[in-house]
């Protein structure tokens, strides 16, 4: 009966690597969560291959090449085969695979042999590396969710390197640095490099803006003459919708040279949409980025938060 309710599993998760799942839209926790399935499929399917006879009536090596043939060719493959539908290849999923077929080979080798003390520990350790590696990430998600829920109304402080990955890069690269900072001990060193729309944008902070009245942002210029950057900011009906221009809140801020306040009124944001109110209270990304970059620029950037 148990061998019915596997193939079953193995199967629903075979068919989930393609079909459904999350998407762009999606949490990163969710994204974090859905990733751990890679750890029970192979975990499942190097089970019902170590239980077979035919695995049991090979040699170590061959027994072992099997196992390293499941996580190199069916896990890489399967990462190839996700190219055809729209998803990519993620390297950290061959890893999770990887980990499957570890919790799965040292699961069944306790179940099977009578082991020495010292074959049990290692088992067991091997067994609590493969656990945390793959639930590492939602962890680290659910703690870094925590520390923005502490730090609202502030959006943005980058007072920890952790906070870097709140971030989406296109055409740009991002830093700590402690020489230019407008609040803490730190603040954001921001690379532009050639482009057409080089730019970062905030992808992860709580969206519930009701309270407050003006979002502010601190934006240090070093270049010697004005730029033009452009700010745009939506919610999570904007990226339902299909991403159009005159749906999201858009507009061009002049950084003089030095640090430049920018104080974004939330009633402007919230009636930027031609045909709807944004939603205040579901918020989701802060896009900053310049226009048809020829050379590379360099922006600086500290203490982004929402005001009464």
């Amino acid at each position: 009966m148990y061998k019915k309710i596997l193939y079953g599993l193995l199967l629903l998760l075979s068919v989930l690597l393609f079909v459904g799942g999350v998407n762009g839209e999606s949490s990163r926790l969710s994204k974090a969560i859905w990733d751990t399935g890679h750890l029970f499929l192979f975990a499942m399917l190097t089970w019902v291959i170590m239980d077979s006879q035919t695995y049991n009536r090979q040699g170590r090596l061959s027994r072992f090449t099997i196992l390293i043939s499941l996580v190199l060719v069916v896990g890489g493959g399967i990462e190839i085969l996700q190219l055809a539908v729209g998803r990519y290849f993620e390297l950290m999923d061959v890893v999770f695979d990887g980990c499957g077929v570890v919790l799965a080979w040292s699961l069944y080798s306790l179940s099977q042999y009578k082991q020495k003390k010292t074959y049990v520990l290692s088992h067991m350790l091997l067994i609590v590396m493969s656990l945390v590696i793959v639930f590492y990430p939602v962890w680290f998600v659910l703690r870094d969710e925590q520390s923005m829920r502490e730090a609202f109304p502030v959006l943005a402080d980058f007072e920890h390197v952790n906070e870097l990955r709140r971030w989406e890069l296109n055409n740009a690269q991002i830093a700590l640095q402690q020489t230019h900072v407008r609040h803490g001990i730190s603040g954001l060193a921001i690379n532009l490099t050639e482009g057409r729309y080089p730019g970062i944008s905030l992808k992860e902070l709580i969206g519930d803006w009701r309270a407050y009245r003006y979002l502010k942002l601190n934006i240090l210029n070093p270049q010697a003459d004005e730029q033009r950057m452009e700010l745009k900011i939506y919610d999570k009906q904007h990226l339902k919708n299909g991403h159009p221009y005159a749906d999201r809140f858009n507009r061009v801020i002049k950084l003089r040279p030095g640090w430049n306040l920018i104080s974004i009124d939330l009633n402007d944001i919230r009636l930027a949409p031609k045909r709807r109110e944004m939603d205040i209270s579901d918020m989701s990304t802060i896009s900053l980025f310049l226009h048809n970059v020829k050379k590379p620029k360099q922006m600086y950037m500290d203490y982004i938060y929402l005001s009464p």
